[in-house]
């Protein structure tokens, strides 16, 4: 009995001792066989101050794809979803989706640029040349993103109007509480950030087909309430 005792502890040391050196010598060679060589960028070079993350040494069969899209998003404030593909044995195909400024702001610093989520974006030469409305509130913002959420609605409400390609937004504006307004080249839009933009867009829709009819333009719009009010 006790000899069987002895032969079954050499046999497991044995087999942790050759289990633990195959495991050794299986991690050596996939950081040796498998190391990122190439990555391969489908984006605009330009959201990148510099490419130093992407020269970390590093194993593509270790590497966890979640948390390495997570990583590029904390670098790089301008991008605002990513796709990573490990292409075997060495390659990474990288595939980013730009986040694009919707409305510019004046501030103590400059003008900033900022997009429907509030993010408030590393300046990028062509913006300059976008034609956006101006953004005219008072802000608090951290690590980049605005922290007010009734201004990230009114933003994401100017996005919807803006894609609806109904006017040309030339400012938003914050009045008081969640009360706002957008000036555009055909009248002035009063809403409340509490309305859903599907429902702001519908009456805009409705009421612009009047106007046009009408061949009357109002000088505002009061979308605040059931009843919507036609200012002259």
């Amino acid at each position: 009995m006790r000899k069987l005792l002895v032969f079954l502890i050499r046999f497991v040391a044995t087999y942790v001792v050759v289990f633990g050196l195959s495991a050794g010598v299986f991690i050596i060679l996939a950081n040796f066989l498998f190391q990122i060589t190439q990555v391969y960028l489908e984006a605009n070079v330009e959201i990148f101050p510099d490419l130093n993350f992407f020269n970390k040494r590093q194993s593509l069969i270790f590497l966890s794809t979640t948390q390495y899209e997570k990583d590029i998003k904390k670098t790089y404030p301008s991008i605002k979803d990513v796709l990573v593909i490990k292409q075997y044995p060495n390659s990474l195909y990288i595939k980013v989706t730009q986040r694009v400024p919707i409305v510019f702001m004046y501030t103590s610093t400059g003008i900033v640029y900022v997009d429907s989520d509030g993010y408030i974006l590393p300046l990028l030469k062509y913006y300059s040349s976008l034609m956006l409305p101006q953004f005219d509130c008072q802000i608090v913002s951290g690590n980049s993103i605005l922290l007010d959420a009734q201004l990230i609605l009114a933003l994401q409400i100017l996005e919807s109007i803006s894609k609806s390609q109904l006017m040309r937004i030339q400012k938003l504006s914050c009045r008081e509480e969640k009360n706002m307004e957008i000036k555009t080249d055909a009248f002035n839009i009063l809403f409340l950030t509490s309305q859903s933009p599907q429902e702001i867009v519908s009456s805009l829709h409705f009421l612009i087909k009047q106007f046009t009819i009408n061949a009357s333009w109002p000088k505002s719009v009061d979308l605040r309430f059931d009843k919507k009010v036609i200012i002259p």
